[in-house]
């Protein structure tokens, strides 16, 4: 038998294939994969990791590690193999191998790899029975195979005497191989499988081809990554929580509760080996608010102000979660307009201007952007007696009133009424133009009323107007002593538009939503370091509680649903 061994190239990296001192010091057969299990090409990879039902990931990261095939025809992807028509045979007198009929023989077969792929070396090894050595192997030339085999190696077509278990090639890309064997193939006693198949299972390859723009999906879904060109090393592969979210979802809308594994779908060109490098799975749980047997509430708004809305989420066990993310879906029911300024604190009752019957006062209205003013909201002391006032804007003539009315609108007061915020809503909007101010007077209707002061303001003074002597200020008023009102208009271009701000565990999401669902996100993670900066909250009562605080800047309503909470808790996983 004639050893050929010494031919193989050797000049391989580890990653391609077992370390080559298995050739060298133990011998042929243990530089072989004789796993009939080995696989090339497109391949399902299995990542076993336990994802509870209510998980949700938030990293996952692994890699993949190309290399070439080493193992039996049948698991060397695309391979087929088929008798071939003709054999070679010595001839008595020797020389040169004449082709003959092969008959019924069965010695010569054609391995179509199905593209181009690279061979180094074909063994037959005792895989429940035995193929017959190997006598020849030639190379496909495009059309034919060659006249000058690839083993024997010499130059002339010739068979080996006698044939051997293994032959090598120095380098070989050819897209299909003829072999021939010594003896005919049989199958083993009592199978009748084709005799292609004992091929196919028997003779096994060596390759250097490496996976070739390998592709990778999450399950059935569409690719999230390929590495373009060959694979042949340990290469990562990009974060893909948000794909394996979505394949979870889709499992679970199935079905599925708890997951045990996730399939990694590789697909590739040339068909090489995948094997997984190290995966890093983190998951958060998620649970979802309830109020009462509903996953949605609504909050309304008379005015600009701030409520609370008490956030419950369900606990099956006493372990304290951490909140990493909140994610809460919101549909806003909000005018056009907005408060301004946005300051939702009430006004300190220290310093009241009246008005009755024969005393009037005006507030400067300072008109910064051209817009619409929708109306206004006053600050009125509390009350002891019924009382009702008549609210005029009038154009600014001289630094005062000129006492032509462009709007009225009256308001109403009941006794005993408390201080607070009152508004003054227009029947329909009026264009503004920024730098031609307006003055609001009020009047008495029946009664007297109070509004309070601010001593900070920036607006301009208070002026009043007894008997219709005309406007003056006030005489101790040495400041800028001024109305508390706020203008309900709508925003200007660039200007802070925003209709609500959302606060849970100190932090804050502002929001200009429109008349429709928005997803809003409160992270609790560190950037850089992942690390949770969230609150932790024990349960009680089988639920754990959070305070969403929610500040509009308008009159109207704002409804929420699928509010989720992501958390660790401090237990093993």
């Amino acid at each position: 038998m004639v050893d050929t061994r010494h031919d193989l190239d050797i000049s391989v990296t580890a990653t391609e294939y077992s370390a080559v001192s298995w050739q060298t010091h133990w011998g042929w057969e243990n530089y072989i994969n004789y796993n009939l299990d080995a696989q090339s090409g497109n391949t399902t990879q299995l990542i076993e990791h336990h994802i509870p039902r209510n998980a949700r990931v938030r990293i996952v990261n692994g890699s993949l590690i190309g290399s070439a095939h080493d193992g039996n025809l049948r698991h060397f992807s695309g391979t087929s193999v088929s008798a071939s028509a003709i054999e070679y045979e010595t001839p008595a007198a020797g020389g040169e191998a004449v082709v003959t009929s092969a008959g019924e023989s069965s010695k010569a077969f054609i391995l179509d790899f199905g593209g181009i792929r690279k061979v180094k070396a074909l063994a037959v090894a005792e895989v429940d029975g035995k193929l017959p050595p190997i006598v020849m192997v030639l190379p496909w030339m495009g059309i034919e195979f060659g006249s000058k085999p690839l083993f024997p190696y010499n130059e002339k077509l010739t068979l080996a005497d006698p044939g051997v278990d293994n032959v090598s090639f120095t380098a070989v890309e050819t897209a299909k191989l003829f072999i021939q064997f010594e003896n005919p193939v049989i199958n083993p006693p009592g199978e009748e499988m084709d005799r292609t198949d004992e091929v196919l299972d028997k003779l096994f390859i060596i390759s250097s081809t490496l996976p070739l723009n390998t592709r990778v999906a999450v399950g059935n879904r569409p690719p999230f990554h390929t590495y373009a060109g060959e694979l042949k090393e340990e290469t990562p592969l990009p974060e893909f929580s948000d794909e394996l979210n979505a394949y979870l979802d889709e499992i679970r809308a199935a079905g599925a509760e708890d997951v045990e594994n996730f399939p990694l779908m590789i697909t590739m060109d040339a068909p090489g080996k995948i094997a997984l490098g190290d995966f890093q799975l983190v998951y958060d749980r998620e649970g979802k608010a309830k109020w009462g047997d509903s996953h949605r509430q609504s909050i309304s708004f008379d005015r600009q102000g701030v409520q609370h809305l008490p956030l419950k989420f369900p606990a099956s066990t006493p372990n304290s979660w951490q909140i990493h993310r909140i994610s809460l879906d919101v549909i806003p029911e909000f005018p056009d307009w907005r408060s301004f300024p946005r300051n939702t604190l009430d006004v300190p009752d220290k310093i009241s201007a009246s008005v009755c019957s024969d005393l009037n006062i005006a507030q400067c209205l300072s008109i910064t952007e051209t817009t619409e003013l929708y109306g206004l909201g006053l600050f009125v002391s509390a009350n002891k007696e019924k009382s009702a006032i008549l609210i005029e804007i009038q154009t600014d003539k001289q630094g005062q009133p000129d006492n032509i009315p462009i709007v009225e609108e009256s308001v109403t007061f009941a006794a005993n009424d408390d201080a607070g915020w009152v508004d003054v809503m227009f029947s329909k909007p009026l264009s503004v133009v920024a730098g031609k101010n307006l003055w609001f007077v009020i009047k008495s209707k029946k009664g007297r009323l109070s509004v309070v002061l601010d001593s900070d303001s920036t607006e301009k003074a208070v002026l009043f107007n007894r008997n219709s002597a005309g406007y003056k200020k006030f005489p101790y008023n040495s400041g800028n002593l001024a109305i508390s009102f706020r203008q309900y208009r709508k925003p200007a271009v660039g200007e802070n538009a925003r209709v609500v701000s959302l606060t849970i565990a100190g932090t804050t999401v502002d929001a200009d939503l429109p008349e429709e669902m928005n997803t809003l996100t409160f992270s609790y993670l560190d950037a850089e370091t992942g690390v949770s900066k969230g609150p932790v909250v024990a349960p009680e009562n089988n639920s754990v509680g959070l305070d969403l605080q929610i500040t509009a800047h308008a009159s109207g309503s704002i409804t929420f649903q699928n509010v989720i909470a992501r958390y660790q808790q401090e237990m093993a996983y």
